[in-house]
């Protein structure tokens, strides 16, 4: 873990992708002028419109996501998660997610419907 002057800790994903926590109040603005960065580039790396609010706590990618999951093949869904809390939980760009399992990148899952994080094998 890095952590910046402003006192904002930088957190690696798996080792590979780099992310921060909101803070309560922040928004994409406030993140990219503290770390030197452009507001429109972190919501994109997020599949976030660069006006979304932001929650306290909330992993935000600080550069962009993977094509795959590194470690899980599979996420198994529970009641209310959607397919973007999916892409966030594993650092997996939203629109791969939507093309390895042909949904809709704005899914609703169901319980336990099973999500490829990986392209699947032929």
């Amino acid at each position: 873990m890095i952590t910046f002057g402003t006192g904002r800790s930088i957190e690696q994903f798996e080792g590979r992708i780099k992310f921060v926590r909101a803070k309560e109040g922040e928004s994409f603005r406030d993140l990219a002028q503290q770390l030197e960065m452009t507001h429109g580039m972190i919501a994109r790396w997020n599949d976030m419109d660069k006006n979304s609010t932001l929650k306290a706590g909330q992993v935000i990618y600080i550069q962009p996501k993977r094509n795959a999951a590194k470690s899980a093949k599979v996420h198994t869904g529970a009641t209310g998660e959607t397919l973007w809390d999916v892409s966030q939980k594993y650092g997996v760009k939203l629109a791969r997610l939507s093309k390895f399992n042909g949904l809709p990148e704005d899914t609703r899952l169901s319980e336990g419907q099973q999500v490829l994080l990986r392209k699947a094998k032929k």
